[in-house]
C-alpha cells in the first residue's frame, strides 16, 4: 500500500540547529538490565533514555510493519528509512505544552515530566517536535513526598536540574531560543 503524504501535513522540515528545541515529555522509573532504575519510554516499551548521553531515534516500526499485532495498526509499506521521517511516526519526541490532565491515563500517574533538549533532524507538528537526537534537560519536582524522592533519585542519576515550575522553565528556554 502506498503512503498518503497529506496524512503529515502537521509536519515540516525545521532546518537543523545549533540551538536545541526543548519539548516537555514523561517517564517512568524501571530497573534496567543490571537492576539499575532508569528513565524509560512511557509509550514505547524497551526503550530507556541513556544516562549522561544522548538519545538517537531509530525507526522501529518498520521491523514490526506486515506481521502480528501491527500488521492490523500499521499496513504502510515504507523501506528503512533515517528517524524521523515525515512518512512515520517515528523519532523522539517532545511537547511544546504540558500534559493536560486529560491526556494522563492512571497507569501513568506516577510518571516524572521534564524537559528534554531536541536537535539534529527535526520535524514540527501542532504539539511539538519530533527529533533524531533527545537529551534530558530537566525533572519535574512535582506530587508526593514518594513521587518527589524518585525524581530526586532520578536527577541525582542522570545530572540534571529539578525544577518546580514546568510552565516557567518552558518559557524560559523559548525566550533564551528568541520564541
Amino acid at each position: 500500500m502506498s503512503v498518503n503524504p497529506s496524512k503529515y501535513e502537521g509536519f515540516s522540515d525545521v532546518p537543523d540547529s545549533i540551538t536545541p528545541f526543548v519539548g516537555v515529555r514523561a517517564w517512568r522509573v524501571m530497573p534496567d538490565l543490571h537492576n539499575e532504575d532508569r528513565l524509560w519510554s512511557l509509550y514505547k516499551s524497551g526503550i530507556t533514555w541513556p544516562v549522561g548521553k544522548r538519545l538517537e531515534a531509530h525507526c522501529i516500526q518498520a521491523a514490526y510493519w506486515g506481521w502480528g499485532a501491527y500488521q492490523v495498526a500499521s499496513k504502510i509499506d515504507l523501506p528503512p528509512h533515517d528517524a524521523p521521517s515525515p512518512l512515520c511516526s517515528c523519532g523522539i519526541y517532545g511537547l511544546n505544552s504540558p500534559l493536560g490532565e486529560e491526556e494522563i491515563r492512571p497507569w501513568q500517574n506516577d510518571a516524572i515530566v521534564g524537559l528534554t533538549f531536541i536537535w539534529g533532524h527535526v520535524l514540527e507538528g501542532e504539539r511539538g517536535y519530533r527529533g533524531q537526537y533527545a537529551k534530558i534537560a530537566c525533572l519535574l519536582g512535582q506530587g508526593d513526598d514518594e513521587q518527589r524522592t524518585r525524581v530526586a533519585r532520578m536527577a541525582d542519576i542522570y545530572m540534571v536540574p529539578v525544577i518546580e515550575d514546568l510552565h516557567w522553565e518552558l518559557d524560559r528556554h523559548r525566550k533564551e531560543q528568541g520564541g
